[in-house]
């Protein structure tokens, strides 16, 4: 069982993302709801110590008030997941490999973000279990054996920042790993503060607050055996006085900044941007919701995935691939056989698999056949009669990874 501790200061945030995910969830759960809204805890560490201490679940999570997530089997997965990594020190949905050439190519993470919600490109989306240097703190999950051992550190995080990154950090240091898992969330908060044009140059390009630096200085002298420190945040090094490093980022901090605020002043007013384009690295095909977010789960996890053109092998991994004949004959019974990994296996595990495929003739559903995981394989042959051309549609939903489609083309004589 999974504990989830939330520390909330805004109750309308708690019940419009985090509760109606959770009364969605399949699995049995313990919550922990701390009301912060009076501010009596001064720090994360502290609010969020105090709730991992009444846990009695095998695994805590520590989630922010204003994450969803996304899927009703998103628990389940979770300890399915948790449960074959044997030194697991903590996990998350974001986070930073050691990796790769830059801070973008270090990120992996399965999140959208934002109002309305969108892709986060900022890294690049998996597939399993992945092992990385620091999680974010947006959402993070303990085995309860290992909090009874290790606490978030409350003088080092005496703010609400980076204590996921410290905690990250410190289960390595007993021999344990930090893992980014490929669970969708839906983070409502775009993580920053938003300021104004003066104050964003007199802060040396940065939208973060002083105290968020204040404790990276503090993360960055616990942890000076390690030569850098990569956050989603940003990357530090440990060798060099921290305000030396923000006065070498400014320029290019301001500049990010910048960019990242014409974009969502663009999108928010519905204007396109030649050298906006959105992500390649796309799970969802994300729309404003128009519902006031009473079912952001469904509208954000029930999208349908429509790939063109040349595909990579995550998307022909989820593909359900369509076997018809190209012409029948009216009202005469035809096979169709679905197929889900036909170019690339699926997995077929507990943790991630195909839970169901339906068929369509243009809207109308023709049949629909539930999977379960292991034992049922993701292909299925139906038999069906049309009196009439048109076009079947096959869509197959991961629990992991949304709905995809295809379709065919089917000619009546």
């Amino acid at each position: 069982m999974i504990s989830v501790v939330c520390v909330y200061n805004d109750a309308e945030a708690l019940r419009r993302y985090l509760l109606p995910s959770l009364d969605a969830q399949s699995a049995r759960h313990e919550r922990i709801l701390i009301d912060n809204t009076t501010g009596a805890f001064r720090s994360a560490a502290s609010a969020l110590n105090h709730g991992g201490e009444r846990a009695r679940g095998e695994y805590i999570m520590f989630v922010h008030q204003d994450v969803a997530l996304l899927g009703e089997h998103w628990l389940d997965s979770a300890e399915s997941l948790m449960e074959g990594i044997d030194d697991l020190g903590i996990a998350g949905v974001a986070g930073m490999s050691e990796q790769g050439r830059s801070n973008r190519e270090r990120g992996r993470n399965v999140i959208v973000h934002g109002e309305p919600p969108m892709v986060w490109d900022w890294g690049n989306p998996i597939e399993e279990p992945e092992r990385v240097q620091t999680l974010d703190e947006c959402l993070a999950i303990v085995p309860a054996h290992v909090f009874r051992m290790l606490r978030f550190d409350e003088h080092t995080c005496s703010s609400w920042h980076a204590y996921v990154v410290d905690y990250s950090l410190s289960v390595q240091r007993m021999g344990l790993c930090a893992y980014a898992m490929p669970l969708p969330v839906h983070h409502a908060s775009l993580g920053v503060r938003r300021k104004g044009l003066l104050e964003l140059l007199m802060s040396l390009g940065s939208s973060y607050p002083e105290d968020y630096y204040d404790t990276i200085e503090r993360v960055l002298r616990k942890h000076a055996h390690l030569p850098r420190i990569y956050t989603t945040c940003g990357e530090y090094s440990t060798r060099m006085p921290l305000m030396l490093q923000r006065m070498m980022r400014a320029p290019k901090d301001c500049y990010q900044t910048l960019i990242w605020r014409t974009r969502e002043w663009a999108r928010e007013r519905g204007i396109p941007l030649p050298w906006a384009r959105t992500s390649a690295q796309t799970y969802f095909n994300i729309e404003p919701r128009e519902d006031g977010g009473e079912s952001m789960v469904d509208a954000v996890l029930k999208k349908v995935n429509r790939p063109t053109g040349e595909l990579n092998d995550f998307q022909k991994k989820h593909i359900p691939v369509i076997d018809a004949p190209e012409r029948v004959r009216a009202d005469e019974a035809f096979e169709v056989s679905v197929t889900v990994g036909e170019w690339v296996k699926h997995p077929n595990e507990l943790g991630h698999f195909i839970e169901w495929i339906e068929l369509y003739c243009g809207d109308v559903l023709l049949t629909r056949a539930d999977l379960g995981p292991v034992l049922a394989d993701p292909k299925v042959v139906f038999r069906i009669r049309l009196d009439e051309s048109g076009t079947l549609r096959a869509v197959a939903k991961c629990n992991l990874h949304g709905v995809w489609e295809s379709t065919k083309e089917i000619a009546v004589e």
